[in-house]
This record gives C-alpha cells, sequence and structure tokens, in this order.
C-alpha cells in the first residue's frame, strides 16, 4: 500500500493548489510579527514522535478552491503571516502537509469559514481527485471531529487508485481549524486500513499547537 501511495501523494498533496488555481485569493500584507507568528504554530518534528520526518516548505500561493458551483469569496480578506510544513513516515506510507494563515482579525477567520466550510468544498474537492490520473473512484464526506478551537471541520477522501500491482486504497483527510486569528489546515494521506486511527491522531496535533498558542483545548 505504500507504493500504491507514493503514486498520487504528491498530486494529493499539492491538490488544493491546483484547484485554487482559479479561485479569489485573499489580499496579502505580510508583517514581520505575524509571519513569525505563523511559523510559530507549524508542527515540530518532535511533536509528531519517532519514525517521522520533515519540516517548513516554502509556502504555496493562497486562493480558495474554484469549482462549478463553488468560488467563495476572498479578496476582501487580509491574510498577514503565512507557512507552510510537511513530513512523512515513510515505513508506514503516511504523509502530512500543514498550512498555517494569520489573519488580520479573528472576525476574518470566522468570515472564511463560514464562505469556504460548506458541502461545496467537498463537492469540489471529490472533483478535482477524480481528474487525477491515477485515480479510479473518489468519495469525499464531512466527517465528525470534536470541537477544535473557534471553528473546526473535517473532510475525507477515499480513493481508489491504480497501481502497478492492481487497485489500491487510501484515505486523505483535510483537517481545517481556527483560533483567533489563526487558520490552520492539515491533509493526511494514509492507506486505508488506518482510517479508524487518523481523527484521534489528527485531534492530538490539533491540541498541540492549541496549547502551543496560549490556548487550553476543549
Amino acid at each position: 500500500m505504500v507504493a500504491a501511495k507514493s503514486l498520487v501523494a504528491a498530486a494529493l498533496l499539492g491538490l488544493l493548489v491546483t484547484a485554487q488555481s482559479l479561485g479569489d485569493a485573499p489580499t496579502i500584507r505580510i508583517s514581520s510579527a505575524d509571519q513569525a507568528k505563523a511559523t510559530a504554530a507549524l508542527l515540530q518534528r518532535a511533536d509528531l514522535g519517532a519514525g517521522w520526518v520533515g519540516g517548513p516548505v516554502k509556502t504555496s500561493p493562497l486562493k480558495h478552491p474554484d469549482c462549478p458551483g463553488f468560488s467563495p469569496k476572498a479578496s476582501d480578506l487580509v491574510v498577514t503571516g503565512h507557512a507552510d510544513a510537511r513530513y512523512v513516515f515513510q515505513q508506514v506510507g503516511v504523509e502530512l502537509d500543514q498550512d498555517v494563515e494569520v489573519f488580520s482579525s479573528p472576525e476574518a477567520v470566522q468570515t472564511d469559514f463560514s464562505r469556504t466550510i460548506s458541502p461545496g468544498l467537498g463537492r469540489c474537492l471529490e472533483y478535482q481527485l477524480g481528474k487525477l490520473a491515477h485515480v479510479a473512484g473518489v468519495s469525499v464526506t464531512r466527517v465528525p471531529f470534536p470541537p477544535t478551537g473557534s471553528v473546526s471541520a473535517v473532510f475525507r477522501a477515499e480513493l481508489t487508485v491504480k497501481t502497478s500491482k492492481g487497485l489500491g486504497r487510501l484515505v486523505s483527510d483535510y483537517v481545517f481549524f481556527g483560533a483567533g486569528r489563526t487558520e490552520y489546515e492539515f491533509t493526511v494521506i494514509a492507506p486505508a486500513d488506518s482510517r479508524d486511527q487518523l481523527l484521534r491522531f489528527e485531534l492530538g496535533l490539533a491540541r498541540i499547537l492549541l496549547r502551543r498558542a496560549g490556548i487550553q483545548p476543549a
């Protein structure tokens, strides 16, 4: 299953960037203080435990997905800090991609969530994933997640992928939560047989980041 994952992992990790290529973009006004805040909100390798490798990576352009029937407005929102990280646990075939955005106000985070986190986002992810060359089938649903920060949501993609040995199955979780002026996103790609463990893993990481920000998780 690790081999199956490697065929589509890069495409999955870049999905939101690809999907966002035609979408509306927030206004970018990076400040040194808020850029430091975004960088400090990235996961550290020690947060993940033994077996993980990776760290901060170059940020991707910020634009919301633009799919048929889904094009949320973003240009009236101001992002003042932005940082990304990527980690891999090769032995078990899991990859984690993190994006952190600091907005000009807590209200901007709430507005972004209210416009973006909707059934339309799930349909958009399914539409984009279905266009990837090695994906033979995909379904995306919003899954329950404990209240995390001021706003939170998780969408899960169940994928059937084509490999040299036949068909394999993957799961890709898209985890979104916000607290104060900071918005967090994880994309976790893993073999399908690990699905039952992923939400607990993702919630644990979210709680680490909230505590680091001085916020007591629920």
